[in-house]
């Protein structure tokens, strides 16, 4: 009768031995910041200056265009980067430009069906 417990205690410590990362679920490999795309919405901010500001999409070239700043290629570039690029190009009109760049509406990873399919196109 001895060996009637004996599975029940292998499958509990096969179980506990399984479980390496106590109860965490371990982050994705790879994740990094976000990287803009095309047809995202960015928020622009320039601080104490709302005429520079501005809620702008991002065009199928992957560009935006800014008053004074003008075009500016933001696809595949954080919205750290995409500031730090504005901060840059504002430098010669206004000292020590604060820019603030957020990701208002993320739509660029999209995939596309085709074919004999009751929707065809591109969905989110």
């Amino acid at each position: 009768m001895r060996i009637a417990w004996l599975p029940a205690a292998l499958a509990a410590a096969l179980l506990a031995s399984s479980c390496v990362h106590g109860g965490e679920i371990p982050a994705e490999e790879g994740a990094g910041p976000y990287l803009i795309g095309r047809e995202d919405v960015l928020d622009v901010s320039v601080w104490r200056d709302p005429d520079l500001s501005r809620t702008v999409p991002v065009r199928p070239d992957g560009l935006i265009s800014l008053p004074l700043v003008g075009e500016l290629e933001v696809a595949g570039k954080t919205a750290e980067k995409v500031a730090e690029l504005v901060r840059v190009r504002l430098k010669p009109f206004i000292e020590q430009p604060q820019v603030t760049v957020i990701v208002r509406e993320v739509n660029s990873p999209r995939f596309y069906v085709i074919g004999e399919v009751a929707r065809p196109g591109g969905f989110p």
